[in-house]
């Protein structure tokens, strides 16, 4: 039997390595969301973090997202988790699941996508090979102004 930290590790790599497949842009703000992230949801909380990364509007943020809903509401790792997180699950999205929560239903769900958002991280590393310090946004910044 597996531990829900390897079942998170191996539902990660794989939706990481499937994002190899989208187009080289895509690739790239995906991982720079994957590597921002989880400095945004400390500072400002999950589900501020969610919101902002709606709000970009681009396949890489959208992907991330339902990354995230997946990983985050398919994998309980006890049966209390399980019976909480159930109520949540029928509506999809992970910000609704926020939004909706209780306090102890909003600590755990921001638990486990800082949970995810570390396997994430490792495998855009790994996979895709996007550093945190390669800035999309800085070279989008650059473009426009030429």
């Amino acid at each position: 039997m597996q531990t829900r930290d390897q079942r998170l590790a191996a539902l990660t790599f794989a939706q990481v390595s499937a994002v190899r497949e989208k187009p080289e842009g895509t690739q790239k703000k995906y991982g720079t969301i994957v590597h921002r992230m989880p400095a945004l949801v400390r500072s400002a909380g999950l589900a501020a973090a969610l919101s902002f990364v709606k709000s970009r509007g681009n396949p890489g943020s959208e992907l991330v997202l339902s990354h995230l809903a997946t990983a985050v509401l398919a994998l309980p790792a006890t049966s209390s988790e399980a019976a909480h997180l159930r109520d949540v699950a029928s509506t999809g999205t992970l910000l609704a699941e926020c939004i909706s929560a209780g306090l102890p239903n909003y600590m755990l769900l921001t638990d486990r996508t800082l949970q995810a958002l570390a396997w994430m991280r490792r495998w855009v590393k790994s996979e895709l090979r996007i550093e945190a310090s390669d800035d999309v946004d800085s070279e989008e910044g650059a473009h426009a102004a030429a």
